[in-house]
């Protein structure tokens, strides 16, 4: 049998080879890892985003409807069979620290609510999937409400928003 002569840059490049090929190797693994573990993640991906229609339910307390026709992806029309909604918020925007959260709305027992084109979230309603959390009154103020949560796929964040003055007024 006759084995091939070794030279000093043989070796050198045999040792080079051995101390970086399994570093790059597990550098390259550990990217696709990040990168494959990302693909599903719905805040790796623009959100959907929409505006909110303000009412008055007939005992005279504030409701939100998410307006599934505004919904767009990057300024492109995008449709919706549900929202899978984590969260109201109603915000004041003149406060100090950013937006200061007044009134929170969030599912009772689940993850999510779904919420089907044309439902609307009340203030005080008596809904039992639902929950409010009071961080502060309602003063005649600035305020943006915030419906936030994930597309009916799971696949997208959802943020419908709009700005309002309180009390609120229809028009």
């Amino acid at each position: 049998m006759h084995f091939p002569k070794w030279t000093r840059k043989t070796k050198t490049l045999s040792r080079l080879e051995i101390v970086f090929i399994p570093p790059s190797i597990a550098l390259s693994t550990l990217l696709l890892t990040i990168i494959l573990s990302g693909c599903n993640n719905p805040a790796h991906g623009p959100p959907i985003e929409g505006d909110v229609e303000i009412s008055n339910n007939s005992k005279g307390d504030l409701c939100f409807t998410p307006l599934f026709d505004s919904a767009t992806i990057m300024d492109n029309h995008t449709d919706l069979k549900h929202i899978k909604m984590t969260d109201l918020d109603l915000l004041d925007l003149n406060a100090d620290d950013e937006y200061s959260k007044i009134i929170s709305i969030k599912p009772l027992n689940k993850k999510y609510f779904i919420l089907k084109n044309g439902e609307t979230v009340c203030l005080n309603s008596d809904n039992p999937e639902l929950e409010q959390i009071v961080c502060s009154p309602l003063n005649e103020q600035d305020l943006l409400v915030s419906i936030g949560g994930l597309d009916d796929k799971k696949e997208l964040i959802i943020s419908f928003q709009k700005e309002f003055k309180y009390p609120f007024l229809p028009k």
